[in-house]
């Protein structure tokens, strides 16, 4: 640094006017560094990979996203490879479903080796194609003394047998992954060839399996799995529903320093209430009668990562894997120290633990501010602070390479798919059309509407997701479960008589072919239905339809209306002609802080979805446990995210997984807590796996980047803004609201007359649907908004007559008289004005 104490009586030295003009150079070129930081906009590129990771990030900064291309799976073991049920399996005694032990699903296969077996071998027959590459992976539990594998044979040709590593030993109570690769030509076209699990082992012994899937892919994508391991290739080839399956709903979460909610989401254990004095501090009272005071909550961590967690308190705090202490793996074990840092290890779920640290005296025990961070500090304290990017699409490519994917990219602060791909149902909407009928099979067409659809670029599955046998337009069919797509929006289909139950003499009607596609098999009425049976009656009578996914134990002997319980329609997936550009409904924005951020990239969100909280006997209100008493969701949930009160965060609710619940985890609140006049909507996963692709994006590393950032943003947040006001104005009315049912209310099955809603329309409180048997008081209560200035009493029909209702000031929806069992009171038609 230049001299800088000066005096009258000082000479200047050479040397100082050298170290004088250094320091200027020095503060030009900070200077210059600082125009350039002020004047050019820096980014640094960044790839969000699929699942939980650590992201750094040099500055606060939004993630403004690149794009994310489409991949579509076709699992060609179709149901059968969730192993929730025996269908397409042997059944032979051997086999049994364990809905105790599974890897997805409600269910894996458990085979048991009998007297007299060498081993039991779990097949079935795979179609197979001599020009493509195949992937087979699957997860298998074997206890003490049994081996296992994954295999593909060929019949007649031992020698041809394609299969996985060999299990040798016991996989300790878990699930071990497998894989195998079969090339081009592996097997010849003159025999069967079989895929399955073979186990190996004594009389008595067992194994479970689960989560098959088969997969043809290309030679690029074959060679590219040379050295990698199941683990590596499961995740490269996740488990999927059957059918055509997408990149469905993806989503990126971020989740701030802290990870962990205010203490009233937490689940405590213990007699006594504890006292919650601020969202992160809570007082809990212990008796001497008590015994131990817990509170835990669990996460998802990223493995193999440092991470410190801390709080002022006066318990023992500890860490575990999982759900805990007594199913999982102690982490840390309980301590006094007011931080604890460790490092995750395997595990990509753990759960934070306090304890209290005695008991058979009276006690008040204290926690607050509780945090986990990234890394091996303890940080000052933050709120949990999550930011999320959620968009509602589906993106697909070529199942058979992964070429020509869908991609979806951002403009303007607007989200885009570059559509290449349509996908339908094949369903009763579409027009039939019967075409040649050869012996065993008869050719359906059907025309779907918007055309350009390229020919012969289409996938087909069928009702249990199993791909069709696409041939070239103008070929003939050969078989049964072949087809042809043309490019005017057409598609022949062979479907099989064991499957249509028409008779290679009888000709279906038109309603008859719609019923098909509904998932109804034809049969003679008065007759056992089953795999095989036909209609083949001359003349018209004694028809009969069953489920032809069902165990055919129930028929009916009336052309059925509606879709067959359990059904899923035929999936086609076709090339467009012409690429669209589609808009894309978003939620939210990702924004990373400086540092450590944990992020999830995963696929399957559902946003914001309708609850309806049930109350249970112990006047807990509850969201998602089994049966229409406790509100399930719309799907089987894998993760419940967020729940909202009137479109805020509501952190009161304690999230939990528990037997009995549709999907994974279930959501209570206490009575004390719940709102009845608010609507509650939540954000949850899908148990159902989607393909998950990387999102490609950026982040700003420099102030003028940062700037351009939030001057963009503001102008777009503007945009969308005036946006909504227009489609505000244009609106006419606004969309129904379903209340929260009280008093044993319901709605009626037969939705013919819409669901049971409210809404407002100008000044004015309107009503539909159908009450099914309520009983006489409170049916439902209206948000206070909704709540009319005068009570109107009002007369409407019940089943068998009328009776009156009463609307309160209080929100109140007054049943005046008990309906009789069984019958309805209708909503439908009834207006009153709000003010």
């Amino acid at each position: 640094m230049a001299k800088i104490d000066w005096n009258l009586h000082d000479t200047v030295l050479p040397e100082d006017m050298n170290a004088l003009g250094s320091e200027i150079n020095r503060q030009g070129t900070g200077i210059s560094k600082l125009e350039d930081r002020l004047n050019i906009a820096e980014y640094e590129d960044i790839t969000l990979q699929p699942g939980l990771q650590v992201v750094n990030a040099k500055r606060d900064s939004r993630f403004r996203l690149g794009e994310i291309k489409g991949r579509t799976l076709i699992n060609l073991l179709g149901n059968s490879g969730s192993c929730d049920t025996l269908q397409g399996w042997p059944n032979n005694g051997r086999f049994t479903l364990d809905s105790a032990n599974k890897v997805e699903g409600s269910a894996s296969i458990k085979g048991t080796i009998l007297t007299g077996d060498a081993y039991v071998d779990l097949n079935q027959i795979i179609r197979y194609d001599p020009r493509k590459c195949y992937v087979a992976v699957g997860e298998i539990r074997a206890s003490s003394g049994l081996q296992a594998r994954l295999r593909m044979i060929e019949s007649q040709r031992p020698g041809s047998e394609r299969a996985s590593e060999v299990i040798i030993s016991s996989t300790e109570g878990k699930f071990k992954k497998l894989f195998f690769t079969v090339p081009q030509n592996a097997f010849t076209t003159s025999g069967t060839v079989y895929f399955g699990a073979v186990l190996v082992g004594a009389q008595g012994i067992s194994g479970n399996v689960d989560a098959l899937r088969l997969y043809e892919i290309s030679v690029n994508e074959y060679n590219s799995l040379n050295g990698l391991t199941a683990e590596q290739v499961a995740a490269k080839y996740p488990f999927v529903p059957s059918g055509i399956v997408g990149v469905e709903n993806p989503y990126a979460i971020g989740y701030g320093e802290n990870l962990l909610p205010p203490l009233h989401a937490w689940t405590p254990f213990g007699t006594t209430v504890q006292k919650v004095i601020s969202p992160y501090e809570v007082v809990i009272p212990q008796t001497a009668a008590d015994s131990y005071r817990y509170t835990t909550y669990m996460l998802q961590v990223a493995p193999h990562t440092d991470y410190c967690l801390s709080a002022d308190h006066n318990m023992l705090m500890s860490v575990a894997s999982e759900n805990g202490h007594t199913s999982g793996v102690i982490v840390s074990d309980y301590t006094t120290a007011q931080s604890i840092k460790f490092n995750s290890g395997p595990h990509s779920e753990i759960s934070v633990w306090f304890r209290s640290p005695s008991i058979g005296q009276a006690a008040e025990y204290r926690i607050k501010n509780p945090m986990l961070v990234i890394g091996s500090e303890p940080k000052p304290f933050k709120p949990l602070r999550n930011t999320m990017l959620a968009l509602q699409t589906e993106l697909h490519a070529n199942p058979n390479d992964g070429s020509e994917p869908d991609v979806l990219f951002e403009k303007e602060g607007q989200y885009f798919k570059l559509a290449k791909w349509g996908k339908r149902n094949l369903d009763s909407s579409y027009a039939p059309a019967l075409g040649v009928a050869p012996a065993g099979y008869k050719v359906v067409r059907l025309d779907y509407p918007g055309k350009g659809g390229i020919g012969n670029t289409g996938f087909i599955t069928k009702y249990e997701g199993k791909l069709l046998t696409r041939l070239n337009y103008g070929a003939s069919t050969t078989a049964a479960d072949q087809f042809v797509s043309g490019s005017n929006g057409d598609v022949h289909i062979a479907v099989s008589n064991a499957d249509s139950g028409w008779g290679d003499s009888y000709t279906p009607t038109e309603d008859e072919i719609k019923a098909y596609f509904m998932g109804w098999k034809m049969y003679e009425y008065g007759t056992q239905a089953s795999k095989t049976s036909v209609y083949s009656r001359s003349d018209g009578a004694n028809k009969g339809w069953t489920a032809v996914n069902g165990d055919y134990t129930v028929g009916y002997n009336a052309l059925p209306a509606s879709v067959a319980p359990g059904y899923s329609p035929y999936n086609l997936l076709y090339r467009l002609a012409k690429e669209t550009v589609e808009p894309v409904v978003s939620e939210g924005a990702l924004t990373l802080h400086e540092g450590g951020n944990v992020v999830e990239v995963g696929t399957g969100i559902v946003l914001r979805e309708r609850a309806n909280p049930k109350q249970h006997t112990n006047t807990n209100w509850i969201i998602n446990s089994i049966g229409s008493a406790y509100g399930p969701l719309l799907n089987k949930v894998e993760y419940l995210k967020f729940i909202y009160r009137n479109s805020n965060r509501d952190y009161g609710w304690c999230i939990e997984s528990s037997a009995g619940v549709f999907g994974n985890q279930y959501a209570y609140i206490p009575n004390s807590n719940f709102d009845q006049y608010a609507a509650y909507s939540v954000t949850y996963t899908k148990l159902d796996k989607f393909p998950i692709r990387p999102i490609t994006g950026t982040l700003a590393v420099n102030e003028k980047a940062l700037l351009s950032d939030l001057t963009s943003g503001v102008a777009e947040a503007l945009q969308r803004v005036s946006v909504v006001e227009q489609k505000k104005v244009e609106r006419n009315a606004p969309g129904w609201i379903t209340p929260t049912f009280l008093n044993g209310s319901s709605q009626f099955p037969d939705g013919s007359y819409g669901l049971v809603g409210y809404r407002k329309y100008d000044d004015y409180l309107e009503f539909r649907g159908l009450l099914s048997s309520p009983n006489a008081g409170v049916a439902f209560r209206l948000p206070k908004e909704y709540c009319p200035k005068t009570p109107a009493i009002v007369s409407t029909t019940i089943s068998n007559g009328v009776t009156e209702i009463r609307i309160g000031g209080d929100g109140a929806f007054l049943v005046m008289n008990p309906v009789a069992a069984g019958a309805w009171l209708s909503l439908s038609g009834i207006r009153i004005p709000l003010n």
